[in-house]
C-alpha cells in the first residue's frame, strides 16, 4: 500500500501531462497516461484515488476512460477538466471543472482524494488587489 494517494492523469498533450505531474508530485504519487491502452494498463495495476481527465482529450477518449475507470477502478473519483462548458456532465462525487491555476488543481485533487494538503504544498491563490476607485 502506498503512503500517499495515487493519482492518474490522462491527457493528449505531453507538456500538460508533465506539468500536472510536477504540480501534483509534492503531495501525491502521480502516474500519467497519454493513450487509452495506458489508462487500461494503469487501472489494472493500481487503485487510484483520483483520475484526472484533461480537457485536451477528445470526447470519445474521455468517455472511454470514464467507462474503464468505472469498470476497473470503481472507487476512484473523477476530476474532468473543461474549458468553460461541461461536456461529460458528471455526477457527484465526481467533478467537471474549469481550473483557476496550479494551486486550484492541487486543492481540487486533494479535496476529491479526501486529504488535507500541508501548508508548504498548498500555496494560496493570489488575491486581487483592492484599490480605491480613482476620482477621475
Amino acid at each position: 500500500m502506498h503512503a500517499r494517494p495515487e493519482i492518474l492523469c490522462f491527457g493528449a498533450d505531453p507538456v500538460l501531462n508533465r506539468t500536472r505531474r510536477l504540480i501534483l508530485q509534492p503531495a501525491f504519487d502521480v502516474c500519467v497516461a497519454s493513450t487509452l491502452s495506458e489508462v487500461a494498463s494503469w487501472l489494472q495495476e493500481r487503485r487510484f484515488r483520483v483520475i484526472l481527465l484533461c480537457q485536451t482529450l477528445d470526447l470519445d477518449d474521455a468517455r472511454s476512460a470514464l467507462e474503464l475507470a468505472h469498470t476497473l477502478n470503481p472507487e476512484s473519483r473523477i476530476l474532468a477538466l473543461e474549458e468553460g462548458n461541461p461536456r461529460l456532465f458528471l455526477r457527484a462525487p465526481h467533478q467537471e471543472v474549469r481550473l483557476d491555476g496550479p494551486a486550484d488543481l492541487l486543492r481540487k485533487v486533494a479535496s476529491l482524494a479526501g486529504v488535507r494538503l500541508p501548508e508548504r504544498v498548498a500555496p494560496e491563490l493570489p488575491r486581487p488587489s483592492r484599490k480605491a476607485p480613482s476620482a477621475e
